[in-house]
């Protein structure tokens, strides 16, 4: 019970951002580094593709908190793979509007979620985990959210997982 109410408050009392400028490309490096032992210890492939160079308005801390959740999960998705990769790719695209929109995919090759699985793992306390709380997906996406941004899971036609980190037009 005591980790339900952590959890509950956890995601209930998320502070507004404290936004400053922030190099994203930089942010994603240095989270990263976090995952180094982890990452060479379980032989896991990681490629990051940075095709976008501006500084955004964010809350440092509670981004870089969204891309280590999301980047734990893949890295459990990948556990028992054969093939143990991660892909991000931070990247500009241009919206109908014809403003500018920064993404961050977050790919990884493990199993695929399952479609009655996808409409739920946003959902807070969901979770498919035998020790998970199910709160960091939906904490992430409040995030995301508070951004001005979204997070979404993209299906991929192989095999894998990809979530996207969108953020605000510019």
């Amino acid at each position: 019970m005591n980790v339900f109410i952590k959890s509950f408050h956890q995601i209930t009392a998320l502070p507004p951002p404290n936004l400053s400028k922030v190099d994203l490309a930089n942010l994603v490096q240095q989270v990263l580094l976090l995952f180094n032992s982890q990452v060479n210890e379980q032989s896991v492939n990681i490629q990051f593709d940075d095709d976008a160079s501006c500084l955004l308005m964010a809350d440092a801390g509670q981004i870089e908190q969204t891309i280590i959740n999301i980047l734990k999960n893949a890295l459990e998705a990948i556990a028992d793979s054969k093939i143990k990769q991660v892909k991000l790719h931070l990247y500009e695209t241009t919206l109908s509007s014809g403003r500018q929109q920064l993404l961050l995919d977050i790919e990884d090759t493990g199993a695929d979620i399952a479609d009655h699985v996808i409409e739920q793992i946003f959902v807070p306390f969901f979770t498919t985990k035998k020790n998970g709380t199910g709160i960091g997906l939906s904490l992430s996406r409040q995030i995301m959210l508070q951004h001005g941004g979204d997070l979404q899971y993209i299906k991929k036609p192989k095999a894998g997982g990809c979530f996207r980190l969108s953020f605000g037009s510019f």
